[in-house]
């Protein structure tokens, strides 16, 4: 039956026949707006911003303060874009090697000791934003006690701005609970909570500055130039870590569809969350807070005077309190996740058999409780230290986990000497004997040779590589395929990869070492 029979034109149905596009066909964009994935992109943002602007918030103004307003603003633009890019590079390696956790990628790549490296590492920062944040609940509870009673308030209570009882409190009541979800997507509707509370904190620190006239620019805040280097190295460190979001990133990963549509749309997530949602909100309380009172600008801004101080500032805070508060369990899921895998690994020791399904409750339970009560325990013992303990997270912890680690994956990757590759190429070169095949030396250098060599021989994959897939030692066959061919041809084509490839990571690399080796230097001025 042709199209006349039927009363429709070859043009209405071609026109309809490209409307039945088969959804794994579809380009992004359309498979983006549809079956709720649009609705998981949203949710991904909502719990990526808890995570990148929880405590990070609080000490952005005085990083301005001490740095400059236009000196602070390129710090700003260049540690975003390269914790963006290199969030960008994880997430390129983890669909390639089919991991959904920075650990089991770190394997992949780098074997059992780059493993464990990755591990404490993210512990280190984990562990200490965790404590930072503590400690700015007990300093925001505590300011916020203050603007309600003022000296009626009983000193147990406030402990004079340390906020020990605050700290515990919060602690047991709001964080604990929030620990026990099991996934972070979860934490979507105390995200947009939290969202609504920076808003009124970026308005009255905008509205306050805005109406003393913006006293400290021009005087001790300078438009152009810096206070000196340390200064600046400092304020790299601090936008480092407000930056941050590659150990909260990777875990997502397995929450989101999978394959290359779900890595895009967590990926596109975290550029808006980092590059627009977090960049727009640093440096409104940045520029803002430290336009007010300059070089008196506190570590923590909720302990500088805001809208007339009083019972407005003390609501402003109690709501900052709970902020913070809410947006400390993103934290903790990734310092849990690796505490669990080294736990297994004792219950397998001890000869507990599948003990990665097993006491999972149990373990959950045991892990938040111990985490959370260590963090609390160094809160307690050196309260009222936030700022430097977010500097010192930010110069070792954040330096480790958004530079180091994955711009030294990306290097073994890219010149094929990543664990995972290495053994894939040594059992696909032993299957190309087997059938005959003559390899050159140039394929262990460039892996998708050796793939185009099984093609020409008609040699399935699966005949070739049995134990192929997300859990096998080997891993996928792509990892061999993650440096591509020259994007142009030539020696433009050569230079262009090298600068890109190799020049880049390499330049991210050294600003974020120098920078955190640096900062470590001014700890003493805080």
């Amino acid at each position: 039956m042709d199209n006349r029979s039927v009363g429709l034109s070859p043009k209405k149905d071609a026109a309809e026949n490209e409307r039945f596009v088969p959804y794994h066909e579809a380009p992004f964009g359309e498979r983006l707006m549809t079956r709720g994935n649009l609705r998981l992109m949203l949710s991904a943002g909502a719990t990526l911003t808890l995570a990148i602007m929880g405590s990070a918030v609080l000490p952005v103004s005085s990083a301005f303060a001490s740095t400059g307003i236009i000196c602070s603003v390129l710090l700003m633009v260049v540690v975003a874009l390269a914790n963006s890019y290199t969030s960008d590079m994880l997430l390129r390696q983890a669909y390639v090697a089919e991991k959904t956790d920075y650990e089991d990628l770190a394997y992949a790549v780098g074997g059992e000791l780059w493993r464990v490296v990755t591990q404490l590492s993210i512990i280190v920062l984990m562990m200490g934003t965790l404590v930072g944040g503590i400690e700015q609940v007990g300093q925001a509870g505590s300011t916020a006690l203050t603007n309600f009673g003022g000296d009626s308030i009983p000193t147990w209570l406030t402990d004079d701005g340390k906020g020990r009882f605050i700290m515990a409190a919060t602690v047991l009541v709001v964080v604990f609970p929030l620990c026990l979800i099991k996934q972070l997507r979860q934490l979507e509707y105390v995200g947009w909570a939290g969202v609504a509370i920076v808003i009124w904190l970026m308005i009255a620190v905008m509205v306050d500055s805005i109406s003393a006239g913006l006293p400290a620019v021009g005087n001790d805040l300078p438009v152009v130039g810096f206070i000196s280097l340390s200064a600046v190295c400092g304020a790299v460190s601090t936008f480092g870590f407000a930056f941050y979001i590659q150990p909260v990133l990777m875990p997502m990963i397995a929450e989101m569809p999978r394959g290359k549509y779900g890595v895009k749309m967590l990926g596109w997530s975290n550029r808006f969350v980092v590059l627009v949602n977090a960049f727009v909100t640093y440096f409104i309380l940045g520029f803002f807070g430290a336009a007010r009172y300059g070089a008196d600008t506190e570590g923590n801004i909720l302990q500088n005077a805001w809208i007339g101080g009083g019972v407005w500032q003390g609501l402003l805070n109690v709501a900052m309190c709970l902020y913070l508060a809410v947006s400390l369990p993103p934290i903790e899921f990734p310092t849990r996740h690796t505490l669990d895998i080294w736990l297994v690994k004792l219950l397998t020791a001890v000869g507990v058999e599948d003990a990665a399904h097993r006491f999972r409750w149990g373990r959950h339970l045991t892990l938040t409780t111990l985490i959370l009560g260590v963090a609390l325990g160094i809160s307690e013992a050196i309260p009222d230290n936030s700022a430097k303990v977010l500097l010192v997270t930010g110069a070792t912890g954040v330096c480790m986990v958004s530079y180091v680690i994955p711009v030294g994956n990306h290097l073994m990757l890219y010149f094929g000497v990543a664990r995972c590759q290495r053994r894939l190429k040594a059992e696909l070169m032993r299957n190309l004997s087997l059938h005959g095949g003559d390899v050159s030396v140039h394929s262990q250098y460039r892996g998708h040779v050796l793939l185009k060599e099984l093609q020409n021989l008609a040699v399935p994959l699966k005949d070739a590589l049995p134990p192929l897939g997300p859990n096998s030692e080997n891993g996928p066959p792509n990892v061999l395929e993650y440096r591509k061919e020259p994007s142009y041809p030539g020696v433009f084509g050569t230079l262009y990869e090298a600068v890109t490839q190799v020049g880049a990571p390499l330049l991210v690399l050294a600003v974020g070492v120098f920078c955190s080796v640096a900062a470590l230097t001014t700890i003493n001025t805080l």
